[in-house]
């Protein structure tokens, strides 16, 4: 989930449209609602996240988001999500973590777009 944007998908390498947000959401615990970290970049297949901690590569988690009302009537989006790596960021007490959707329901998914098309731009 670097700025690259390739993964692997079918057995080839695609390109998957990124976008960075304008803001750092806030990404929550789905099971413990501890905070995990802020939001970088998303797609519908994966998102970027910025941490205080080390994330557990290839670890399930249950990613809480907190959308603005305005693009979801509850709030909240749930993302069921893998983490694919983990690794330090440039700032020494920070780590940056890529993570893959598993699976994406329609109103989440929708919700998703809605946030990227609306806050997200291409870095």
């Amino acid at each position: 989930m670097d700025g690259g944007g390739e993964v692997l998908g079918g057995g080839e390498l695609r390109r998957v449209d990124r976008r960075h947000l304008v803001f750092y959401l806030r990404v929550h615990d789905g099971l413990s609602s501890r905070i995990l970290g802020h939001l970088v970049d998303i797609s519908l297949w994966g998102v970027l996240l910025v941490c205080d901690e080390p994330m557990a590569v290839n670890g399930e988690f249950r990613l809480r988001l907190h959308l603005p009302r305005e693009l979801n009537e509850t709030g909240t989006v749930v993302l069921d999500a893998v983490c694919r790596w983990c690794r330090p960021d440039g700032n020494p007490e920070q780590y940056l973590a890529g993570f893959s959707v598993e699976r994406l329901l329609p109103d989440t998914r929708n919700a998703l777009v809605a946030l990227i098309e609306r806050f997200g731009y291409r870095a």
